[in-house]
């Protein structure tokens, strides 16, 4: 048992995830949910359905909670809502943390610590990114459908090894990594092509190595995310980035994306932090990203409702 107190932002698919894995081991002194989807907070107070990649199912309940003033002193708070919503979440960090907590982040994208850093000190915000994968099949269903490491930076004056235990002894694979943008880009290139491909198509992700456009065009968003990466002289954490996009398509076959299952809902996405932050990045480098600016522009195209036609992508030069 760990005397440790820590608080989830977020009642989503990932954060109810961890939230159902941590919950089931039993380690902690407390663990909270903080949120606003109040049927899926009612659901979880009353029994998280838990269902794991082995097939078997389990009642979980998880504490949670939208009222954000009945929060104080937590050990850890760890951030797994949306990107765009950190700068509303980031102002009510500080009211929740203890004196010697520590924020961690584990969301999508770019830019998430910065926005993080204006409402809290830097020394206690660490980021990292996970390779874990979840989908809610309904109010307070959880379904595990995909198992990875999870990845924390070494900051944060020694806590991120105990917060790094303590999600081992859950059950979660996590470790340090002293590189931080590393693993942040990492991903980054990676969700470049997947997660807006996906979105746009309406294809698990493994469909997209099926089709030889789309498989250009999954390739060529990551190369210019890598390409974007090594004029800041961030290495990516493996040595090819066409591989390891492969690679994750392949081990999550069978997996709706989150950005996909954002568009399903009707949802806003993330796209501005991935492929948006890709290009914007991009333009300050000096790299040209023409493949990351037209899945960005497309998505959020989709998002307001106009229809995607897969022809379009035969223009862009692969």
């Amino acid at each position: 048992m760990y005397d440790s107190r820590v608080l989830i932002f977020g009642v989503g698919a990932l954060a109810s995830l961890f939230a159902g894995l941590m919950q089931k081991r039993n380690v902690l002194r407390q663990l909270t949910l903080f949120g606003h989807w109040r049927q899926q907070i009612r659901a979880m107070n009353q029994g998280l359905i838990f269902r794991g990649l082995d097939g078997s199912e389990s009642k979980i309940k998880v504490p949670a909670t939208d009222q954000i003033q009945s929060l104080a002193d937590f050990d850890f708070v760890l951030i797994l809502t949306k990107c765009y919503q950190t700068a509303v979440i980031a102002p009510l960090i500080e009211q929740v943390l203890s004196p010697n907590g520590v924020v961690f982040t584990l969301q999508n994208g770019l830019g998430n610590d910065k926005i993080l850093a204006a409402h809290v000190r830097e020394a206690k915000i660490s980021q990292g990114v996970t390779t874990q994968a979840a989908l809610l099949e309904g109010v307070g269903v959880i379904r595990h459908t995909g198992e990875g490491p999870t990845y924390l930076a070494d900051r944060a004056h020694g806590k991120a090894q105990l917060f790094n235990e303590i999600l081992n002894a859950c059950g979660i694979a996590s470790e340090i990594s002293r590189d931080a943008n590393s693993i942040i880009w990492g991903k980054l290139a990676v969700n470049a092509g997947i997660n807006p491909l996906t979105a746009l198509l309406e294809v698990r992700n493994g469909q997209l190595l099926n089709n030889n456009v789309w498989t250009k065009v999954l390739h060529g968003a990551a190369l210019e995310a890598r390409n974007v990466a090594l004029a800041q002289k961030v290495q990516l954490p493996y040595a090819d980035v066409i591989a390891r996009v492969n690679e994750i398509c392949k081990m999550t076959s069978n997996n709706f994306s989150s950005m996909l299952q954002d568009i399903q809902r009707g949802a806003k996405t993330e796209i501005d932090f991935i492929c948006g932050a890709i290009v914007t990045a991009g333009k300050r480098a000096g790299v040209q990203t023409p493949i990351n600016s037209f899945l960005h522009d497309h998505v959020r195209q989709k998002e307001l409702g106009k229809p995607f036609d897969p022809t379009e992508l035969n223009r862009l030069p692969l």
